[in-house]
């Protein structure tokens, strides 16, 4: 499902891919448990979800392709899905700071980040400008851990 291939030859983030993939994988066996569960009576909304997820999936996997993975991992992220059956990953940097990444089902993703300087936020595609951008706001919280 993942794509494990990007990793093979990155020993340094292997760990990190390997646990964030199972986090990823966790999250989605709890979802579609508990969306079976609150949505018995109304199959077509589950349904709506569950492509909302496969959607979301495919652009993470999509941005994963492009983005730097060493810097993706330098800290490891959480996992969560929204009720809507988007994929939510946030970076926790130092008190105060953070970064919060949302795939749409759109193709879009929705962006954020807050340190104790500066805050940024967007909605974009996923493009060269929107993974730079990104990169960035991760290379600055994972500095502040250190």
């Amino acid at each position: 499902m993942m794509i494990d291939t990007l990793v093979k030859d990155k020993a340094l983030i292997k760990g990190e891919f390997d646990e964030f993939q199972n986090e990823l994988l966790d999250s989605f066996s709890f979802f579609n448990s508990e969306l079976s569960d609150i949505y018995s009576d109304n199959i077509d909304l589950k349904e709506k979800i569950l492509l909302n997820l496969s959607d979301s999936n495919k652009y993470l996997e999509r941005f994963l392709k492009q983005v730097d993975l060493d810097i993706f991992f330098k800290l490891t992220p959480e996992v969560s899905i929204d009720d809507d059956g988007e994929i939510s990953i946030e970076w926790f940097g130092k008190i105060g700071s953070r970064c919060s990444l949302t795939f749409g089902s759109n193709g879009m993703i929705y962006f954020a980040a807050i340190d104790q300087d500066s805050s940024i936020n967007f909605k974009k595609f996923i493009n060269k400008e929107s993974i730079f951008i990104f990169e960035n706001e991760i290379e600055k919280i994972s500095k502040s851990v250190k």
